[in-house]
């Protein structure tokens, strides 16, 4: 049978405390996705500036020292907007709560951590030959 009932015990343990550790570890899940999509967000919502490689001037100096400035205000911005936005959406209520959407978590995870450039090429390797991906 269903090994989620509620009635049942094993080794005086009851079924609702293994829900409550499968449904923590789909809020880790969760806050794992959630860090990645604010890096996700960085990399595609950040503002780039063309570098020329002409003689620069001081006011050309000064205004590319303002303009990152202000990029790197920006990304912040727009990297915690995305997090809070993806974290408390109303959408992923269902997949968090319901450990039978825990694959979906997963699949999640795995591919926005393809999307990161900071993840090396052999850790996708590896996530791609176990099946994960």
């Amino acid at each position: 049978g269903n090994s989620m009932h509620f009635g049942r015990v094993f080794g005086g343990k009851t079924l609702a405390s293994d829900l409550f550790v499968h449904r923590c570890v789909n809020v880790l899940v969760h806050a794992a996705i959630v860090q990645l999509v604010g890096v996700i967000a960085t990399l595609l919502f950040s503002p780039r500036q063309q570098y020329q490689k002409t003689s620069s001037s001081k006011s050309q100096i000064q205004q590319q020292k303002k303009f990152e400035e202000h990029s790197q205000q920006l990304s912040i911005l727009t990297k915690y907007l995305a997090q809070l936005l993806f974290a408390f959406h109303p959408v992923h209520v269902e997949s968090v709560a319901n450990v039978a959407n825990r694959p979906h978590l997963l699949a999640l995870l795995f591919n926005a951590t393809i999307i990161d450039p900071n993840v090396p090429l052999v850790a996708v390797a590896v996530l791609a030959t176990t099946g994960l991906l």
